[in-house]
C-alpha cells in the first residue's frame, strides 16, 4: 500500500498545483478552489493510506472517480488535452491503480 499511497500523494500535488496553475493562467478562482479542495484531500488520503488505514484507499478512489468523471465528460466536449485530457489521465491512473492494489490485498 506503501507504492499507492505515494502515487495518490504525488497525484494529490499534481491536482493542487494544477488548480492553483488554472488560477494564473485564466483567473479562474473555480480552478483554484476545486483544484487545491481535490488536492489536498487526495493528499491527505494518501497520507492515511501510508498510516495503513484502508479508508484512505476507499476516499482516495471516491475522489479519483469523481475527478475522471468531471474531466471525462469536459473531454468529451472540448477534445483538449490540456488540461482536461492530462487530468482525465492522471485520474484513470489513480483508479486503475487503487483497484489493482484491492485484487491484490485478497
Amino acid at each position: 500500500m506503501r507504492t499507492v499511497g505515494t502515487i495518490i500523494i504525488l497525484f494529490g500535488v499534481l491536482t493542487g498545483l494544477g488548480g492553483l496553475l488554472g488560477y494564473i493562467q485564466a483567473h479562474s478562482m473555480i480552478s483554484l478552489v476545486m483544484g487545491f479542495g481535490f488536492g489536498v484531500a487526495l493528499f491527505a488520503s494518501g497520507c492515511v493510506m501510508l498510516a495503513g488505514k484502508m479508508w484512505g484507499q476507499y476516499s482516495a478512489l471516491v475522489l479519483s472517480l469523481v475527478l475522471a468523471g468531471f474531466f471525462g465528460l469536459r473531454f468529451l466536449g472540448t477534445h483538449k488535452m490540456m488540461p482536461t485530457g492530462v487530468m482525465l489521465v492522471l485520474s484513470l491512473v489513480a483508479v486503475m491503480t487503487i483497484l489493482i492494489n484491492f485484487q491484490n490485498r485478497r
